[in-house]
């Protein structure tokens, strides 16, 4: 588990913390499968020690916990490009191209369809 002090909550640092926290998953899950999801580290000293089935969940907790982040962030980061979009919609009533209502009509289409996937 990350130390609160470190953790940025930008889409960059999100997807790297989901990647380490899939990479301590997988070493937990191959120690267990080869040795026992009963046994325990023997090099541990005795008050560190657990059984390697709390370890997965441990790290399983953990992965949950940056997934959750990553959805977060990318849920602000669709938000604010949403909104540029909606900017960008509201602001081009004002040309006076043709392609206009066409370009409205695809974006606000676009607008209808991220909502449901994204937030």
């Amino acid at each position: 588990m990350s130390d609160p002090r470190f953790i940025r909550d930008d889409l960059d640092s999100c997807v790297s913390h989901v990647i380490e926290e899939c990479g301590e998953l997988l070493a937990a899950l191959g120690k267990s499968q080869r040795f026992g999801f009963l046994s325990v580290n023997p090099l541990l000293v005795p008050d560190e020690q657990e059984v390697n089935a709390n370890w997965v969940l441990r790290e399983i907790a953990d992965v949950r916990s940056a997934v959750d982040r990553l959805e977060y962030a990318m849920g602000w980061m669709c938000a604010f490009e949403r909104a540029a979009l909606e900017a960008a919609v509201h602001n081009s009533g004002r040309r006076t191209d043709r392609s206009k209502p066409r370009r409205l009509a695809a974006i606000r289409a676009f607008l209808q369809r991220s909502k449901s996937r994204f937030i």
